[in-house]
């Protein structure tokens, strides 16, 4: 067996970390890349498909297994300009809905008594800030008898002086970019609160919005 000089041998040694610690930076580089892409591409096609969003947001106090509180909402939009969103929640037995409709620039709402009003409000936006990682692969699998490929990133948010830690993984249609799932555990730095938030996208659904009948 060939022994190559101490010094010589050190070399080779820093120089072989070094090529596997950029071959595993490139690594990470081209899948946070790739992520990227196929996040732009599918909003972009989310602002242009009609589709229905369905997501559930359970709510559990820090080390519990039971949700305190559930909430489903459905987002449904037909281009250019129409869309309906209901949202439906349970905590500790106390249950309400709520219902708002957009068609152009006027917004109708209509609470659990079933009145609909024109809603004037304005609509508020923002209010936190925070960081996201690259992404990384996960793997390639099937959804409901889709090829997708899957992704996970980490990302850290503040609101209303709260910080907040959430790992989302996201499942995309290999062949049509279409983001299918999403699925984000997000945990209260403070009290361990931890929100688990699933949302089901389906496309060119049969929707139909109209405005309501205001009495």
């Amino acid at each position: 067996m060939k022994h190559f000089p101490r010094p010589l041998a050190v070399l080779l040694f820093l120089l072989i970390n070094t090529l596997a610690v950029f071959a595993q930076a490139q690594k990470t580089e081209d899948e946070a890349n790739a992520f990227t892409a196929l996040e732009q591409k599918s909003d972009a096609l989310l602002k242009q498909t009609p589709h229905r969003e369905r997501t559930t947001t359970e709510l559990y106090d820090a080390g519990t297994k039971t949700p305190k509180s559930t909430i489903v909402s459905v987002y449904e939009t037909v281009t250019p300009d129409r869309s309906r969103y209901a949202v439906t929640f349970d905590s500790s037995g106390l249950v309400g809905r709520s219902e708002t409709i957009r068609i152009g620039q006027k917004r109708y709402r209509r609470d659990a008594s079933g009145n609909w009003q024109l809603d004037d409000s304005k609509i508020v936006t923002g209010g936190g800030g925070g960081a996201a990682e690259g992404a990384t692969f996960v793997e390639k699998t099937t959804l409901d008898g889709r090829a997708v490929v899957v992704y996970d990133r980490k990302s850290f948010t503040a609101d209303s002086g709260v910080d907040y830690d959430t790992a989302t993984r996201y499942w995309f249609d290999e062949q049509k970019g279409r983001l299918l799932k999403k699925e984000a555990r997000r945990r209260n730095q403070k009290t361990g609160e931890l929100a688990r938030i699933v949302t089901v996208y389906e496309y060119d659904p049969k929707i139909t919005i109209e405005g309501p009948v205001i009495r």
